[in-house]
């Protein structure tokens, strides 16, 4: 399983935008503020007797791609896209980009992919095809290799199951 190197930490500035169970990390260091921390995440995969309540479309990075025969999981890692007045107040001052992404949850969540998911990444800032998940773990794991605390995707998750994934353009 490939994990993230680096994790997020606390940021004191939020308390000024009433988030209390956020942090900040991304992929523009002109955006957004990265904070390293060097304690190991808590794992979470849900069962039926211990369900996630992390049904919805949320952003996420991709801390890590497992396989277990057919079943492909993935490992994510919620975030929280932060425009306008509030990320203007985590630093007095509009972000370079009009965007922060914030993460200081130290909580990774394991899900199984849906084999019929549906999976669009970008290209140039535009959506290229779907593809399969099965291709979208092949991507993960070679030509992004290492992008996953730096790289957003929408996830799609319902009864505990990814059915959606789609990569979030970041300037």
């Amino acid at each position: 399983m490939r994990w993230s190197k680096r994790l997020t930490t606390t940021l004191s500035a939020l308390a000024l935008v009433g988030f209390s169970t956020l942090g900040c990390s991304g992929a523009d260091p002109a955006t957004t503020t990265s904070l390293t921390d060097s304690s190991t995440p808590e794992i979470i995969t849900p069962s039926p007797g211990n369900p996630s309540g992390q049904e919805g479309r949320q952003l996420a990075y991709v801390a890590g791609v497992d396989r277990d025969g057919a079943e492909l999981r993935l490992t994510v890692d919620f975030v929280v896209w932060i425009t306008g007045d509030e990320a203007e107040a985590l630093e007095g001052a509009e972000p370079p980009n009009g965007f922060y992404i914030l993460n200081q949850n130290k909580r990774r969540w394991v899900f199984p992919v849906g084999p019929d998911a549906r999976v669009v990444v970008l290209e140039a800032a535009k959506p290229l095809p779907a593809i399969t998940p099965d291709e979208f773990a092949v991507i993960l794991e070679g030509e992004r290799a290492g992008w996953s605390d730096t790289q957003p995707y929408w996830i799609t998750v319902r009864d505990d199951t990814i059915v959606a994934i789609e990569e979030q353009y970041v300037p």
